[in-house]
């Protein structure tokens, strides 16, 4: 799990397990993490001599594959960014490996079963295997998905791409068993999440707060709120 503290200020609450990995980049540029870093980012950043300290964000996908091929995602305080999809070894890791190289990312999201969602700065999204709901929930706010081929899907299991009509996605997570948060621009969000988690967020909704964000875990049911 990754996540960054934009500048729109707010509190976190969450639950995590001792087997929780998590990164944090707050305000004043200080940055923690527990637990491992992925073995091919850790080699990576040893190569060429650089300090984890300076990450800015980071998103990594599931723990339960070889460390060495684990999914990654990072961007530098310098504005370089660094990605691990295995190079394109498989038709997945090659799709998600173009989609990065043409998109100046603002989030990448890394679910289960080669899964993946990556919103760009300009607004645009793409997905692959993302769960259904929220699948649907992009297509109704961005006026359609097109596969690489130009043709409308309705499947998400389809690698799937659009240019938000409204206003664009600005944070994502995906978590176990179909759980996802999104949050868009204009404010508004939709999620599924586990009912632990839902009930926190209704809480603190009805208390005056406003989600900013649920940091969720792929492998666990770990998660981070955010909230202001």
């Amino acid at each position: 799990t990754g996540y960054n503290n934009n500048d729109d200020g707010g509190d976190m609450s969450g639950g995590s397990s001792s087997g929780t990995t998590f990164f944090l980049k707050f305000d004043d540029g200080k940055s923690y993490h527990r637990g491992r870093l992925p073995l091919n980012l850790v080699h990576r950043l040893n190569r060429e001599c650089r300090d984890s300290r300076a990450l800015r964000y980071l998103s990594t996908g599931s723990a339960t594959v070889d460390d060495g091929e684990r999914w990654y995602y990072a961007e530098f305080d310098s504005g370089e960014c660094w990605w691990g999809t295995n190079n394109g070894r498989s038709e997945e890791d090659g799709t998600l490996y173009q989609i990065l190289m043409q998109t100046d990312v603002h989030r990448v999201a890394f679910g289960i079963k080669s899964s993946w969602i990556v919103i760009g700065k300009n607004g645009e999204v793409a997905w692959k295997s993302i769960p259904q709901k929220l699948h649907d929930v992009l297509v109704a706010r961005g006026g359609g998905a097109v596969d690489g081929n130009g043709t409308a899907t309705l499947s998400s299991d389809i690698p799937s791409t659009f240019s938000s009509l409204a206003a664009a996605p600005c944070e994502v997570s995906l978590g176990v068993e179909g759980a996802y948060f999104v949050r868009f621009s204009d404010g508004t969000f939709d999620y599924s999440l586990p009912s632990f988690v839902a009930d926190v967020c209704e809480r603190l909704e009805a208390g005056g707060k406003v989600i900013r964000n649920v940091a969720l875990n792929v492998d666990t049911y770990d998660c981070l709120i955010r909230y202001s």
